[in-house]
């Protein structure tokens, strides 16, 4: 069965239905075609036994109006970041680079002394950014540790273009402060966290998808753009005039007919990102006070593994309150 749209998107993510989207609002229609039986890539959710789970993580801390005009259409809760931080059998409150007052005073005097040292060095890398920025022992017992086991690479491969202010840089007042008393704030990115009351992260979406064309199931096998048309594994085939992609380069590329080998081959090193996540579900309302916290020890998996969840705890922010409500 032949199809004909001028205009396709690739893709039912947030990406590709935010094209239509504002296609749309430019009175310019298109088809978006997604594989899964779904629509919303990442922001998608599956259901056990009643108890509604989230893909991957998600909580909206978005300050764009036009942005807000529209998730702000979906009742949501709210969820101040009032995160923690696990460090050798201690908690600090967050950021834990000037809130190191639960330390030793010979580990707070080795990480003062450290930043008080810092070179200006040449960046290159996050983990140049993360020595200039905070000095050597802090970084290769904090974030360096963290960041091996949450991205499985080290920081050296990683680019800084993510960074903004996601990352505190505190003064030295506000550290030598955070290492004499606990009377410190708890210092997060964004000042405030939203989750849709019903129907997971994607219900953010609803309003955008209402009046799109997305067929799903819809997994495309070849697209052939001399010709301008596309077939499905199903045998389904679309012609088109215009072709906007939002499914991974190195899976566009194996699908363009006659794609040359060296961009495939070039494709194929692309770096890109991954993640597991491990949902709980849980039938009361008050599970644990620290519900947001990040463990830096790099042997805790070990130390931990016969215990399963606090295992589950070093995969993942640990935010049940929000990725498993039984609705």
């Amino acid at each position: 069965m032949e199809n004909i749209s001028k205009n396709i998107i690739l893709g039912g993510g947030i990406s590709g239905l935010a094209s239509s989207y504002e296609l749309k609002n430019h009175n310019i229609n298109s088809t978006v075609l997604e594989k899964n039986p779904s629509w919303g890539g990442l922001l998608d959710n599956f259901s056990i036994d009643g108890f509604r789970f989230d893909k991957f993580i998600h909580l909206s801390f978005a300050k764009d109006k036009y942005v807000n005009n529209v998730f702000y259409k979906t009742p949501f809760l709210k969820h101040k970041p009032l995160s923690s931080n696990y460090y050798k059998g201690v908690w600090l409150k967050h950021p834990a680079q000037n809130n190191l007052y639960p330390l030793s005073i010979e580990e707070k005097q080795r990480i003062l002394n450290d930043f008080k040292k810092r070179e200006n060095l040449q960046i290159n890398n996050y983990e140049d950014w993360l020595r200039v920025q905070y000095g050597d022992y802090f970084t290769d017992n904090f974030p360096m540790a963290y960041t091996e086991k949450y991205w499985t690479v080290k920081a050296k491969y990683l680019e800084t273009k993510w960074v903004g202010n996601r990352m505190y840089k505190p003064s030295i007042e506000e550290i030598e402060n955070g290492c004499k008393t606990d009377l410190t704030p708890n210092t997060y990115y964004a000042k405030e966290m939203r989750y849709p009351k019903k129907g997971g992260y994607r219900s953010f979406l609803n309003p955008i998808v209402k009046d799109l064309d997305i067929r799903t199931n819809s997994n495309v096998d070849k697209i052939d753009l001399k010709n301008k048309k596309l077939r499905l594994k199903n045998g389904g085939e679309y012609y088109f005039n215009n072709l906007i992609n939002s499914i991974p380069l190195p899976e566009i590329c194996k699908l363009i007919k006659d794609t040359p080998n060296e961009v495939l081959e070039a494709s194929s090193k692309l770096n890109y990102t991954s993640g597991y996540l491990v949902s709980l579900g849980f039938n009361k309302p008050d599970i644990m006070k620290k519900l947001w916290f990040y463990i830096y020890d790099q042997e805790f998996i070990r130390q931990v593994s016969s215990h399963p969840i606090m295992h589950q705890k070093v995969v993942v922010h640990y935010k049940p309150r929000f990725i498993s409500i039984k609705e």
